[in-house]
Protein backbone atom coordinates (compact mmCIF):
# COMPACT_ATOMS: atom_id res chain seq x y z
CA UNK A 1 0.00 0.00 0.00
CA UNK A 2 0.79 3.50 -0.87
CA UNK A 3 2.27 5.94 2.12
CA UNK A 4 -0.46 8.40 2.12
CA UNK A 5 0.52 12.44 2.23
CA UNK A 6 -1.69 14.47 4.07
CA UNK A 7 -1.28 17.00 2.70
CA UNK A 8 0.24 19.19 -0.68
CA UNK A 9 4.04 19.63 0.10
CA UNK A 10 3.26 23.45 0.84
CA UNK A 11 -0.03 23.35 3.02
CA UNK A 12 -2.08 24.29 0.43
CA UNK A 13 -5.53 22.59 -0.45
CA UNK A 14 -6.04 21.35 -4.06
CA UNK A 15 -7.28 24.33 -6.27
CA UNK A 16 -10.78 25.21 -6.83
CA UNK A 17 -12.29 23.99 -10.08
CA UNK A 18 -15.74 25.74 -9.80
CA UNK A 19 -17.16 28.19 -7.28
CA UNK A 20 -21.49 29.06 -7.31
CA UNK A 21 -22.75 31.71 -4.85
CA UNK A 22 -23.29 28.55 -2.26
CA UNK A 23 -20.76 26.45 -3.17
CA UNK A 24 -17.36 25.28 -4.52
CA UNK A 25 -15.89 22.05 -5.70
CA UNK A 26 -12.85 20.93 -5.43
CA UNK A 27 -10.36 17.94 -5.75
CA UNK A 28 -10.42 15.67 -2.11
CA UNK A 29 -7.53 15.98 0.21
CA UNK A 30 -6.88 13.76 2.74
CA UNK A 31 -7.49 16.26 5.51
CA UNK A 32 -11.18 15.98 4.25
CA UNK A 33 -11.45 12.56 5.41
CA UNK A 34 -13.15 13.51 9.46
CA UNK A 35 -15.56 15.75 7.46
CA UNK A 36 -16.62 13.26 4.63
CA UNK A 37 -16.91 10.78 7.00
CA UNK A 38 -19.37 12.84 9.23
CA UNK A 39 -21.47 13.46 6.89
CA UNK A 40 -21.52 10.83 4.77
CA UNK A 41 -22.10 8.13 8.05
CA UNK A 42 -26.11 8.90 7.93
CA UNK A 43 -28.63 6.55 6.36
CA UNK A 44 -30.55 8.96 4.86
CA UNK A 45 -27.68 9.91 2.50
CA UNK A 46 -27.05 6.50 1.91
CA UNK A 47 -30.87 5.60 0.78
CA UNK A 48 -30.68 6.64 -2.66
CA UNK A 49 -26.80 5.60 -3.12
CA UNK A 50 -25.96 2.46 -4.62
CA UNK A 51 -24.53 -0.09 -2.30
CA UNK A 52 -20.55 0.81 -3.15
CA UNK A 53 -20.69 3.37 -0.50
CA UNK A 54 -20.96 1.89 2.59
CA UNK A 55 -23.28 2.44 5.72
CA UNK A 56 -21.99 2.52 8.32
CA UNK A 57 -19.35 5.06 6.62
CA UNK A 58 -16.45 5.08 8.83
CA UNK A 59 -13.09 7.28 8.61
CA UNK A 60 -11.09 4.02 7.02
CA UNK A 61 -13.81 4.25 4.15
CA UNK A 62 -13.34 7.77 3.94
CA UNK A 63 -9.47 7.61 3.70
CA UNK A 64 -9.81 4.92 1.37
CA UNK A 65 -11.95 6.53 -1.15
CA UNK A 66 -9.98 9.80 -1.02
CA UNK A 67 -6.72 7.89 -1.33
CA UNK A 68 -8.14 5.79 -4.34
CA UNK A 69 -9.06 9.70 -6.11
CA UNK A 70 -5.68 11.13 -5.32
CA UNK A 71 -4.20 8.18 -7.05
CA UNK A 72 -6.47 8.07 -10.20
CA UNK A 73 -5.62 10.21 -13.53
CA UNK A 74 -7.36 11.97 -14.66
CA UNK A 75 -8.96 13.56 -10.91
CA UNK A 76 -12.97 12.83 -11.99
CA UNK A 77 -14.30 12.86 -8.39
CA UNK A 78 -14.66 15.92 -6.27
CA UNK A 79 -15.29 17.52 -2.99
CA UNK A 80 -18.44 19.98 -2.53
CA UNK A 81 -17.99 22.84 -0.05
CA UNK A 82 -20.77 24.93 1.26
CA UNK A 83 -20.27 29.00 1.43
CA UNK A 84 -23.38 29.79 3.32
CA UNK A 85 -21.95 33.03 3.71
CA UNK A 86 -21.48 33.64 -0.25
CA UNK A 87 -18.43 33.50 -2.32
CA UNK A 88 -15.17 34.08 0.52
CA UNK A 89 -16.83 32.72 3.41
CA UNK A 90 -16.08 30.30 5.48
CA UNK A 91 -16.32 27.02 3.61
CA UNK A 92 -18.02 23.34 5.13
CA UNK A 93 -17.58 19.88 3.56
CA UNK A 94 -21.03 19.63 2.19
CA UNK A 95 -20.45 16.59 0.01
CA UNK A 96 -18.96 14.76 -3.22
CA UNK A 97 -19.46 14.73 -7.07
CA UNK A 98 -17.88 12.95 -9.68
CA UNK A 99 -18.05 11.29 -13.13
CA UNK A 100 -17.31 7.62 -14.48
CA UNK A 101 -16.41 7.45 -18.50
CA UNK A 102 -18.53 4.69 -20.19
CA UNK A 103 -17.17 2.25 -21.98
CA UNK A 104 -17.34 0.79 -25.54
CA UNK A 105 -19.82 2.49 -27.80
CA UNK A 106 -21.05 4.63 -25.11
CA UNK A 107 -17.39 5.74 -24.04
CA UNK A 108 -18.74 9.35 -24.85
CA UNK A 109 -21.81 8.92 -22.41
CA UNK A 110 -20.31 9.79 -18.83
CA UNK A 111 -22.03 9.22 -15.79
CA UNK A 112 -22.59 11.92 -13.51
CA UNK A 113 -22.64 10.75 -9.25
CA UNK A 114 -23.44 12.90 -6.35
CA UNK A 115 -23.85 13.86 -2.60
CA UNK A 116 -24.96 16.17 0.03
CA UNK A 117 -24.62 15.81 3.57
CA UNK A 118 -28.49 15.98 5.37
CA UNK A 119 -27.29 19.06 7.10
CA UNK A 120 -27.41 20.55 3.60
CA UNK A 121 -30.89 19.61 1.86
CA UNK A 122 -32.96 21.88 0.88
CA UNK A 123 -30.41 24.77 0.15
CA UNK A 124 -30.11 24.83 -3.58
CA UNK A 125 -25.94 23.38 -3.41
CA UNK A 126 -26.71 19.96 -5.42
CA UNK A 127 -28.42 22.14 -7.75
CA UNK A 128 -25.88 24.58 -7.88
CA UNK A 129 -22.80 22.29 -7.81
CA UNK A 130 -24.45 20.70 -10.76
CA UNK A 131 -25.27 23.29 -12.84
CA UNK A 132 -21.68 24.35 -12.43
CA UNK A 133 -19.95 21.38 -13.16
CA UNK A 134 -21.15 20.09 -15.99
CA UNK A 135 -20.21 22.86 -18.47
CA UNK A 136 -16.99 22.14 -16.43
CA UNK A 137 -16.89 18.99 -17.46
CA UNK A 138 -17.46 19.61 -20.63
CA UNK A 139 -15.00 22.16 -20.99
CA UNK A 140 -12.36 20.35 -19.50
CA UNK A 141 -13.06 16.66 -21.28
CA UNK A 142 -13.45 16.94 -24.75
CA UNK A 143 -14.35 13.04 -25.58
CA UNK A 144 -17.34 13.77 -23.31
CA UNK A 145 -20.72 14.20 -25.37
CA UNK A 146 -23.21 13.21 -22.95
CA UNK A 147 -23.50 13.66 -19.00
CA UNK A 148 -26.18 11.07 -17.77
CA UNK A 149 -27.54 10.90 -14.10
CA UNK A 150 -30.09 7.73 -12.25
CA UNK A 151 -32.38 9.05 -9.58
CA UNK A 152 -34.45 6.09 -7.82
CA UNK A 153 -37.85 6.26 -7.60
CA UNK A 154 -39.02 8.31 -4.59
CA UNK A 155 -35.67 10.51 -4.65
CA UNK A 156 -37.63 13.76 -5.69
CA UNK A 157 -35.10 15.79 -4.05
CA UNK A 158 -32.12 14.54 -6.90
CA UNK A 159 -35.24 14.42 -9.52
CA UNK A 160 -35.72 17.94 -9.16
CA UNK A 161 -32.04 19.15 -8.62
CA UNK A 162 -31.28 17.50 -12.19
CA UNK A 163 -34.27 19.31 -13.42
CA UNK A 164 -33.16 22.47 -12.25
CA UNK A 165 -30.09 22.06 -13.50
CA UNK A 166 -31.07 21.75 -16.82
CA UNK A 167 -30.85 17.72 -17.72
CA UNK A 168 -33.71 16.50 -19.58
CA UNK A 169 -35.66 13.15 -18.32
CA UNK A 170 -35.40 10.45 -20.66
CA UNK A 171 -37.10 7.90 -19.41
CA UNK A 172 -37.48 5.32 -16.70
CA UNK A 173 -35.82 1.61 -16.54
CA UNK A 174 -38.85 0.03 -14.47
CA UNK A 175 -37.59 -2.42 -11.69
CA UNK A 176 -34.06 -1.87 -12.71
CA UNK A 177 -32.51 -1.60 -9.20
CA UNK A 178 -33.17 -3.30 -6.00
CA UNK A 179 -32.02 -1.81 -2.51
CA UNK A 180 -32.16 -3.59 0.45
CA UNK A 181 -34.85 -5.98 -0.88
CA UNK A 182 -36.79 -2.97 -2.19
CA UNK A 183 -36.72 -3.15 -6.35
CA UNK A 184 -37.26 0.11 -7.94
CA UNK A 185 -37.71 2.05 -10.82
CA UNK A 186 -34.67 4.08 -12.14
CA UNK A 187 -34.88 7.32 -13.88
CA UNK A 188 -32.47 8.60 -16.50
CA UNK A 189 -31.75 12.24 -17.29
CA UNK A 190 -29.26 13.45 -19.56
CA UNK A 191 -27.50 16.57 -20.62
CA UNK A 192 -25.46 16.98 -24.31
CA UNK A 193 -22.86 19.03 -25.22
CA UNK A 194 -24.89 20.57 -27.42
CA UNK A 195 -27.38 21.89 -24.40
CA UNK A 196 -24.40 23.68 -22.57
CA UNK A 197 -25.91 26.86 -22.85
CA UNK A 198 -28.81 26.12 -20.85
CA UNK A 199 -26.29 26.53 -17.62
CA UNK A 200 -23.87 29.14 -18.68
Amino acid sequence: MATLQTEAPDGAFPAVIVATPKCYLRPYDLRDAPAASAQANDAEVVRFLRDRFPHPYTLADSETFISSTLEAKPTLDFAIFATPGGEGSEAEFAGGMGLTPGRDVQSHTWELGYWVGQKFWGQGIATMAVRAFAPWAFRTFPELYRIEAEAYDMNFGSMRVLEKAGFTKDGVRRGAACKKGVVMDVHVYGLLRSEMDRLE
